[in-house]
Order: structure tokens, then C-alpha cells, then sequence
């Protein structure tokens, strides 16, 4: 009989700090939402094994060992890749012996039937979800903090320019106060240490913090039916900052203000506060794209933050914008209602999400 395992892990939504928290120690809040991606591993008896997704059905992805190197039999998944070598690495640090297998990749964070794009962090999940999969097929104890870990190592590899919010939204679940370690730093390790080494090390500036929003506020989220290209945004905007250095100095002050105030105000269960810092936070993101000279609040997304404060509800674009999502915090179950019937009239499509529950390593999903 062969042995197999299979990993939920959640998609993600930036609530506050988006683009400053690419620098290193900038904070953020992100959450894990409920709609997840699932890579699930079977033990293959050849040397190598497959790659399936249901975002590609028709697509099978051969693998095989070079050297004791993972190698794709065509250029695809390059996060699946990058997360297959440096989990295979550590292990391998540690004396595992090698195992075969197949991975399938099953994702509801995208739309595979109508190919609509949401921007809920998929490239971020798969990552994640690889690396705790493997951990477990190999029987490998993991953690949270391990896997994101494994998962910044994975795509730093790979020179993503993000934050790495997203990965640990999509390893520890819930809704999380998030700051970067600097990747200079990282890379610099990276020559110098081991895999394992780097890993049990601490970051410095990391931060990943548990909070709960304020009851009775839940989370409601609206789609625009127009996808946004968060790499891009973030390029041009680090190419951009270099030409508006005295302005990205006050704006990372100003972002760090309000997002620590967001913070206290969680702790609190401070409703009023919360709601004004999101409120600042969006009015701080609009300037920045205003003088970056870039588009954050597509008219779409505009509008739908607007129909928001109609309803006496705060809202804000999330993650890069430029389209994708925007986020709205509800107190009750008629505003709930009249936001949604209000976007549905101007397009708008509000999405079933919710925060996602703490993940439990010791198991899956916390029910």
C-alpha cells in the first residue's frame, strides 16, 4: 500500500501596511483566509515522480534526481520547485534519505472553471503547502515558524521582491501582525550557513504576532473582476522610491504609526480606533500612489470602498491594488447585507471569505 499525505493551507489578505512592509522590521497585518490550496503527496516506486494541478488539469510535470538535484522535465511550478530542493535540503542536512514521489496540487484560491483571478496569494500558498507536505511525508516535526522559514528560503531563491506576509499568513494561519526580516541579511546567511543552521536561527526584526479583531467586526471582502500583478506594482514602486527618497522615509514612519495604533487597538478590542486606522491606512496608501504615480484605487475599487463608508463601514484596498480585492470591516449582519446588495448593483462581487482559524500541526485546519 503506498503511503501518502495531503496539507490544507490558506490563501491570504492584507488588512494594513501594504507596500511598506517590504522593507525590513515595516509592520503589517495580514490574514489567512478560508479558501485554501492542498498539495497532496503519494509515494512513487520510480526515481522521481509527477506533478499535477488543478489550475493546469491537462498538464502532467515529470520529475527526476540530477546529482541529488530536483529537475523539472519542462520550466513550470517555479515555487513548487524552489520549495521541493531547499525542504529536500535540509532534510538531506540531517541525513534523511531521499524519497519518491507524486505531488497533485487542488486550489479553490483562484476560480479553475471560469479562470477568474482573485489575488488571494496562491504562489505564496503552493509554497508553503509543498514544504509542509514533504515535512510530513518525510516524518519530518514541523512548526509554523519552520515552515515559513523554509518558505522564505524557498522563494528568496527565486528573488521575490515581496514582503513574505503572505507565507506567514499561509503557515500559521489567523490573522497575524507580520514584519519582514531583511533579505540582505538573509542572502548573506544563505553563503554562510546551512539550511538547518539558518533556520533554528533568529531574524532579526521578524515579527509574527497573533490578533483578533474587535467583536462584533468580521471581515467582508469585494472583487472586482479585474486582476492586479502585485510583483509588478512592487518593482516599479522600489525603482520609483529612489527618486522620492525624503517622501519613502515619511511614509515608512507614517505606515509604521498607524499600523503599531492598529495593533494596540486589537489588543483593546478598541472598535472606534481600529476603524480610524484603517481609514488613515488607506488615506496614507493613496498619497503614496499619488506621488509614486501609480494607480492603487482602480475607479472600481474606489467605489467599492466608497458604498462602504455609505454604510457607515470602513474599507480599504488590499495588497498591491491596481485592482483584485479590497477589504471591509462589518459589525453587523444587516450592513453585511446592504454593502453586498449595494457592490452587486455596481459589479461588484462580494467574495464568501472569512479568517481562516489558526493552523494545527498536529493535525490540519483547527475545526
Amino acid at each position: 500500500m503506498s503511503f501518502s499525505v495531503s496539507k490544507k493551507i490558506p490563501g491570504k489578505l492584507f488588512l494594513a501596511g501594504e507596500y511598506a512592509v517590504v522593507e525590513a522590521g515595516q509592520p503589517a497585518i495580514v490574514a489567512a483566509i478560508d479558501h485554501y490550496l492542498t498539495v497532496t503527496i503519494e509515494q512513487s516506486s520510480t526515481n522521481g515522480g509527477t506533478i499535477r494541478s488543478s489550475l493546469d488539469p491537462d498538464v502532467t510535470i515529470n520529475w527526476h534526481r540530477t546529482n541529488e538535484k530536483i529537475m523539472f522535465s519542462k520550466e513550470a511550478y517555479p515555487q513548487m520547485l524552489a520549495a521541493m530542493r531547499i525542504t529536500e535540503e535540509f532534510l538531506a542536512e540531517q541525513d534523511y534519505p531521499v524519497l519518491n514521489y507524486h505531488l497533485v496540487v487542488a486550489s479553490d484560491l483562484d476560480d479553475v472553471n471560469s479562470n477568474k483571478k482573485y489575488g488571494l496569494g496562491s504562489s505564496g500558498a503552493v509554497t508553503v503547502a509543498t514544504i509542509r507536505s514533504l515535512l510530513s511525508f518525510y516524518q519530518y516535526p514541523a512548526t509554523a515558524l519552520l515552515v515559513y522559514k523554509l518558505a522564505v528560503l524557498a522563494q528568496l531563491r527565486l528573488n521575490c521582491n515581496g514582503s513574505f506576509g503572505d507565507l506567514a499568513a499561509s503557515s500559521f494561519g489567523g490573522l497575524l501582525h507580520y514584519a519582514s526580516t531583511d533579505k540582505k541579511w538573509l542572502a548573506q546567511q544563505l553563503q554562510k550557513l546551512s539550511i538547518q543552521q539558518l533556520v533554528t536561527k533568529d531574524w532579526p526584526g521578524l515579527v509574527i504576532e497573533r490578533l483578533e479583531l474587535p467583536n462584533p467586526l468580521s471581515l467582508l471582502v469585494g472583487w472586482t473582476k479585474s486582476p492586479a500583478s502585485t510583483d509588478h506594482l512592487v518593482k516599479y514602486t522600489q525603482q520609483e522610491k529612489l527618486h522620492h527618497k525624503d517622501y519613502y522615509k515619511s511614509f515608512l514612519k507614517n505606515s509604521k504609526s498607524v499600523v503599531k495604533e492598529l495593533v494596540q487597538a486589537s489588543y483593546k478590542q478598541d472598535i472606534r480606533r481600529l476603524t480610524e486606522c484603517i481609514y488613515r491606512n488607506r488615506v496614507l496608501l493613496q498619497d503614496f500612489a499619488k506621488t509614486m504615480n501609480f494607480t492603487l484605487e482602480t475607479p472600481e475599487l474606489a467605489k467599492m470602498c466608497d458604498i462602504c463608508y455609505n454604510y457607515q463601514a470602513v474599507a480599504k484596498s488590499s495588497g498591491a491594488g491596481g485592482g483584485d480585492c479590497g477589504i471591509c470591516l462589518v459589525s453587523s449582519q444587516k450592513q453585511r447585507q446592504d454593502i453586498i446588495e449595494h457592490w452587486a448593483a455596481e459589479n461588484i462581487e462580494a467574495l464568501p471569505i472569512s479568517i481562516a482559524p489558526q493552523l494545527d500541526y498536529q493535525g490540519g485546519v483547527n475545526k
